[in-house]
């Protein structure tokens, strides 16, 4: 058998790489579509589930809108009430503990 030439070598070792190359390119191609295709279906599951939930009332928003974001006094009675809390720390204390 004859002995291979360092060219052909060479040009073998180019060629299994470029398969290579070729292979994990093919791979990874398939794994992006499959992620695509997965998101896709994933996507259109959660429209569907959308469309088959009745939109809410206004007074449902309301009420969700309340509980999400509570009440606030306005600024200046919250001051009148930090206030009224430091001119009578005892009151304060007797309603705590009694």
């Amino acid at each position: 058998m004859p002995k291979p030439s360092i060219q052909n070598i060479a040009r073998a070792a180019e060629q299994l790489r470029e398969e290579r190359d070729e292979t994990l390119t093919r791979q990874r191609v398939t794994e992006i579509e499959t992620e695509m295709k997965e998101r896709r279906l994933a996507r259109q599951e959660e429209l569907r589930q959308r469309r088959q939930q009745p939109e809410p009332t206004q007074e449902e928003l309301a009420a969700q809108q309340a509980q999400e974001q509570p009440l606030q006094e306005p600024a200046g009675k919250q001051q009148i009430k930090t206030a009224q809390t430091r001119a009578q720390p005892e009151t304060v204390g007797r309603r705590i503990g009694g």
